[in-house]
């Protein structure tokens, strides 16, 4: 990202660098959301369920991107309910009607939409939830208070973020190679990215900041697989926009050399099939609107 917190930094800029660096990667989410899905669904199933979703419930989904855990709670809310998907990207919500349509799931509105200016009525509510996106907010403690604005007295919000660099190869291999091969140091633990709510006090202590009680956080494991090594170097390539900034400087002799690496690096989480599979550790949280 490239922001400290002692930066001066525009929460307009950076959204709008975010917002373009999205829609950028939407293409590529396009080709491996199967891929990515078929390890992060029972992460969504326990989303849904940590943040107690029933029949009928008008639901929250923020940073939902190509629509997830969004899609698994209007199964949960059956037509009789609503979900409310909100992401700053077009590009990825465009892919999120998509895929409601092809499931058959029309009681979903996709809503382009900053988490930090939520226009959602006060109350209206039932259960929200967050997939991997608070510890990318600029300030993710007012979203959480935007979310608990959101929701009734009683409603749940339920987020995930991923654990540190060296507990998620999934993502941490990418920039460790790349500092391994070109120097330069990782970015600071407070700067908006992955590992950025790693520590679970920390994640505790947002959601607390937002207004959030009985706040309660819990490890998961999710595996994450690809056809082989050659396949993780394509996805990194096509999704990651850190990655992409990184390699677009170099010549085409340093790219050869860094995607090499790269494949090399993740040969060594491969199984006797070729195939490659990493076990990242995610933590859970959540928390009860007063």
């Amino acid at each position: 990202m490239g922001f400290t917190v002692s930066d001066p930094v525009d929460p307009i800029e950076f959204l709008a660098r975010e917002r373009e660096g999205w829609d950028i990667a939407a293409a590529g989410w396009r080709r491996w959301w199967g891929t990515f899905e078929a390890g992060a669904q029972p992460l969504n199933d326990r989303l849904v369920e940590l943040a107690a979703v029933c029949s009928g419930h008008r639901c929250l989904d923020v940073a939902t991107g190509i629509g997830e855990p969004a899609l698994t709670a209007a199964r949960a809310t059956g037509p009789s309910g609503r979900v409310i998907a909100v992401d700053m990207s077009t590009r990825m919500l465009e892919f999120g009607r998509l895929r409601a349509a092809e499931a058959g799931l029309d009681h979903v509105d996709f809503v382009a939409a900053d988490a930090e200016q939520l226009d959602v009525e006060a109350g209206s509510i039932d259960a929200a939830t967050c997939r991997w996106g608070l510890m990318l907010m600029l300030r993710p403690a007012l979203v959480a208070q935007n979310v608990r604005a959101a929701l009734r007295p009683g409603g749940r919000f339920a987020v995930s973020v991923w654990g540190t660099a060296d507990e998620v190869p999934f993502i941490g291999l990418g920039p460790r190679v790349i500092r391994g091969l070109l120097g330069g140091a990782a970015p600071a633990l407070e700067e908006p990215g992955p590992f950025r709510l790693a520590d679970p006090e920390e994640l505790r202590g947002v959601l607390r900041q937002g207004g959030f009680s009985g706040v309660e956080v819990e490890e998961r494991r999710v595996v994450m697989s690809f056809a082989s090594p050659a396949d993780y170097v394509t996805f990194v390539g096509d999704l990651s926009g850190t990655f992409r900034d990184a390699m677009a400087p170099l010549d085409e002799s340093m790219r050869v050399r860094v995607l090499g690496a790269l494949e090399e690096a993740a040969a060594a989480f491969s199984g006797s099939d070729g195939g490659v599979r990493f076990d990242n550790r995610v933590l859970c949280a959540v928390g009860t609107a007063g």
